[in-house]
């Protein structure tokens, strides 16, 4: 992410030449380019309205209907060189779900990705689309057809060679494991998936496996694995330029802190993680961190906890990333730190 930013204002320049005279498919290619920074950054009202206008301009040639339906219509062709492909369109409306304001809106476009994806044959887009399902499911309050949409969408993806592009449902099972406590099957979920991960560059700088892990293990409470897996999972995503992602590593090394004794350190950390609350990414562990700011008040007390956790939040996320990687390595001599009580 990090190696993007000396290039984006120039491609974003690009793309809205592309959007009104320019090439479509190359104004599409851009989106695909700069997708993740819209996403970590908070550009996703400014890229579904570029799509949109990058819609109107698809050419009649290509097979690619002008209006924008989920009806698949007349084949897609690659016979014209200036015509967009049914696999370059199916992309895109990916990409519009991922940057969708609300349900309805990413179900329409993964519906319409998922009726191209079927029409070109291709298996990776069509499991993307259908991974992509799980999101509304539980925004509906649906856990339990989440699970079984995630299972079927992984078992799908095996049985068409195409495993890799499962990867993000595999970590949405794994989470969703994790909060009803299944801690082995989503450990077994996860060391699946770090093979899959290794394999997407795009994902890779995330270490969303690992950071899964040091979940598992926090509330296993084993933390030796915990620290080895943040730290892993922190640095990554700092030298990748994913900060949100590295505010919620912030706040699992606060947990393992809080499970080490240390909780004045705990709650410094929680502050600073919270400093960039508007780029956090793992917004369903919401719960499990308010409980465990809820026990650090009651350990530290009011008067100390509130002065900490102002402390950690005017101090800025650098210093919390600078404290939370100082933080100690557990003694593995000391059982009694490594499996500390476990979370509920």
């Amino acid at each position: 992410m990090t190696e993007l930013s000396p290039y984006v204002k120039e491609w974003e320049a690009a793309l809205r030449w592309s959007v009104t005279a320019g090439s479509v498919r190359a104004g599409l290619r851009l989106v695909g380019a700069l997708d993740p920074w819209w996403r970590e950054h908070g550009g996703a009202r400014d890229g579904r309205d570029l799509l949109y206008r990058l819609y109107g301009r698809v050419p009649h040639g290509s097979g690619a209907p002008r209006r924008i339906s989920g009806d698949p219509g007349q084949p897609f062709t690659d016979d014209d060189p200036d015509g967009i492909s049914a696999d370059e369109l199916a992309s895109a409306y990916l990409m519009h779900a991922g940057l969708a304001a609300d349900r309805e809106e990413r179900t329409r476009f993964l519906k319409r990705a998922e009726a191209l994806a079927r029409q070109a044959g291709n298996s990776a887009l069509l499991v993307r689309a259908m991974a992509g399902h799980h999101v509304s499911l539980l925004e509906a309050g649906l856990v339990d057809e989440a699970e079984q949409l995630c299972r079927d969408v992984i078992a799908h993806a095996e049985r068409s060679g195409v495993a890799g592009a499962a990867l993000p449902v595999v970590v949405a099972l794994a989470e969703l494991l994790w909060r009803r406590d299944a801690l082995d099957g989503a450990a077994e979920t996860l060391g699946g998936a770090r093979v899959l991960e290794a394999g997407r560059p795009e994902d890779r700088g995330r270490r969303t496996v690992d950071w899964l892990l040091g979940m598992v293990a926090l509330r296993r409470g084993d933390l030796v694995a915990a620290h080895d897996h943040l730290v892993v999972a922190l640095r990554s995503r700092l030298r990748h330029g994913f900060r949100g992602a590295a505010a919620d590593a912030v706040a699992a090394i606060a947990v393992r802190c809080a499970l080490g004794g240390d909780a004045t350190t705990a709650t410094l950390l929680f502050g600073g993680a919270e400093s960039v609350r508007g780029a956090r990414r793992a917004t369903q562990f919401g719960s499990f961190w308010a409980a465990q700011q809820a026990a650090l008040r009651r350990t530290l007390g009011d008067a100390a906890f509130d002065a900490a956790y102002a402390d950690g939040a005017d101090s800025g996320f650098t210093t919390a990333v600078a404290t939370a990687l100082a933080v100690e390595h557990p003694d593995m001599e000391h059982p009694a730190a490594r499996f500390a009580q476990t979370l509920r």
